[in-house]
Formats: structure tokens, C-alpha cells, sequence
């Protein structure tokens, strides 16, 4: 993602890969000057996932377990202690300001429900490094992670078990569109999709062997997948034809966040961060103040986001 103006700001940081935006505000399109503050920067950390539950509540997670949480909008973050395993963290799923899932290497997965005072661990079934999860409601999940691997909840992520992807190239992102259709994309242009709940998969790629890191979809047609050498693609159809837009970059896309059908932002390589507000036509770079490499994006509306990233780095981004 990318804007105009910014100003800076430090205190830490971490990593993430993949995001998936489902029910997303609309917002009205209007000139204005978007911001970059720093908010965090601690180089030891990396963070790969950032998300907030509401305009106060948010947290970050990444390297070695670490997990961070704010309560008063990013000013200060506190750090979590989740387990004395130092598996890294790679995504995670709020379903409420206390209830949190986190998943990531070596089959970790890990929840709590009060807010991140006490953790458990959940069987996996697996080793393999878990990428990415996204939930549809409150019971259906799924994830996606190393050799093909998906995992399917249907107890809000109490409990997993292991389907078949028809793939096995590592799936960096998963999409859960409702409780049957869903998305996951990932090493050499793969993408494949399920519209019965993941019982059976089929091939959805644009026919593209770069690696996709991101989905964002608005609707059960409507969405989007990035990944390297700048590459964006568009569909309107489920997945069925896919449009490339011309970024102006090279950079490996890490998150891609849609707010609605114009405007959005993309994220990568060396701090770069662009911005859209027709589609995906045209993208705008925004200077971030930063060479760290941004991993996750969130935002409330159009005017109003975060992102962060390697060497501790956490940004908010705010327009007028």
C-alpha cells in the first residue's frame, strides 16, 4: 500500500503473510492527503499479521510466538506471552475483541478467549507451517499452509482436521468467502477454489507462475490476488477470468487489502506501500518513511488503516 504525505513516529515491531478482508465498509471516495505514522520499530522483531477488533483494540503477531496488543489505537503496544515454544507466528483470526486463533510454523495453533491472558494450544495434525486462516461466521474455518496443506474448523477453530487441496505447492493465503466457497493461492501462480466447502478443489489461476502471498475478496465474485514482481490480478466472476493491472513496480506484493470495489492499497518490498481509487486501474505510491518490508495490511475504511512488518514495524495510516 501506498499514499501521498506521512510523518513519523517509533516504539516496535513484527511479520505476516496473506490477508483475507470479508465484509468490508464502503466509504466515499474523495480527494484528500493520506498519512504514514510509525507507531512501532524494534529492529530484533519481525511481524507478519496485524489486525484490530475495533478503533482501540488490535493486535500483531510474529517471530518466536510474539504477540502484541493495543488498547488505546496503536499508541502502546503490550507484548503477550503465548507459550515457551518459539515457533513463529505467520496469521491469525479475531473473532471478538478477547477471542483470538493464531497459527503458524510447525502446525501451531493457538487460541484464547480472554483477551490473551491465558493461551491454548489446539491440535493440528500437522507439521507443516501454517500459513494463513480465515473464518466465515463464527464456526466455519480454514487453513492453508506448507505442501498444499488445508485445514477445516467447523467449532469457531476449537478443533481441525485435514482436506485435500489438489495441490501441492505451498498455499501462502487462504480466502473463506462464505461457509462453501473458498480461496487459497499461493507458490508459482497457484490458486485453487472450492465451492462446496473444500470437499472438492479445482484450479482458479490466471495461468500466471508467479507466486501470489495475498487475497482479498468483496464478494462471492468479486476479488483480488497479489504476489511478486508487482503482479495484481482482478476478477468479477468468481474466479473464472482474471484481469492484471499494471502496478509500476517489481516489488513482492505481501498483503493486498480491498475497502470496496475502487479503492484499495497494496504492501510489499522495502517499505513500499501504494494506494487505488479506481479499481485498480491506477495505483499511487506513498512515501512510509521506511525500508522495512511490509507484511499485512488492515483497514477500517479508506482513510483510516495499519501496516506492519519486518524489523518491528508498525505504521498507521490516516487520511483527511
Amino acid at each position: 500500500m501506498k499514499f501521498p504525505l506521512l510523518t513519523l513516529l517509533s516504539i516496535l515491531s513484527l511479520t505476516g503473510i496473506g490477508n483475507c478482508n470479508n465484509n468490508v465498509l464502503t466509504d466515499t471516495i474523495k480527494k484528500r492527503k493520506v498519512y504514514c505514522k510509525k507507531v512501532m520499530n524494534k529492529k530484533d522483531f519481525a511481524l507478519n499479521y496485524i489486525h484490530f477488533v475495533s478503533e482501540d483494540i488490535g493486535y500483531a503477531v510474529g517471530q518466536q510466538c510474539l504477540v502484541l496488543k493495543t488498547k488505546n489505537a496503536g499508541k502502546n503496544w503490550d507484548y503477550l506471552l503465548t507459550s515457551k515454544i518459539n515457533n513463529w507466528l505467520y496469521s491469525a483470526w479475531c473473532h471478538n475483541k478477547d477471542s483470538l486463533l493464531l497459527v503458524g510454523e510447525s502446525g501451531t495453533i493457538l487460541s484464547t478467549s480472554n483477551g490473551g491472558r491465558n493461551w491454548k494450544g489446539i491440535v493440528s495434525y500437522t507439521s507443516d507451517t501454517i500459513f494463513s486462516v480465515s473464518f466465515s461466521g463464527k464456526n466455519t474455518g480454514y487453513a492453508s499452509g506448507d505442501r498444499g496443506l488445508i485445514l477445516k474448523s467447523t467449532d469457531g477453530g476449537n478443533s481441525w482436521r485435514k482436506i485435500k487441496s489438489s495441490t501441492s505447492k505451498n498455499l501462502y493465503a487462504v480466502c473463506c468467502v462464505s461457509e462453501k466457497i473458498v480461496y487459497a493461492c499461493g507458490k508459482n501462480g497457484t490458486l485453487v477454489k472450492s465451492n462446496d466447502g473444500g470437499i472438492s478443489w479445482y484450479d482458479s489461476s490466471p495461468k500466471n507462475l508467479t507466486s501470489f502471498f495475498s487475497i482479498s475478496f468483496l464478494d462471492s465474485l468479486q476479488g483480488f490476488i497479489a504476489g511478486e514482481g508487482g503482479s495484481v490480478f482482478m476478477t468479477t466472476d468468481g474466479g473464472k477470468n482474471w484481469q492484471q493491472f499494471i502496478t509500476n513496480t517489481h516489488i513482492k506484493i505481501y498483503s493486498i487489502f480491498f475497502i470496496n470495489s475502487r479503492q484499495g492499497y497494496f504492501a510489499g518490498e522495502r517499505g513500499s506501500l501504494f494506494y487505488t481509487e479506481d479499481g485498480g486501474l491506477n495505483w499511487t505510491p506513498i512515501k512510509t518513511g521506511t525500508k522495512a518490508d511490509l507484511y499485512s495490511l488492515f483497514f477500517f475504511n479508506y482513510d483510516k488503516g495499519y501496516a506492519a512488518g519486518a524489523e518491528g514495524t508498525i505504521l498507521k495510516i490516516f487520511g483527511e
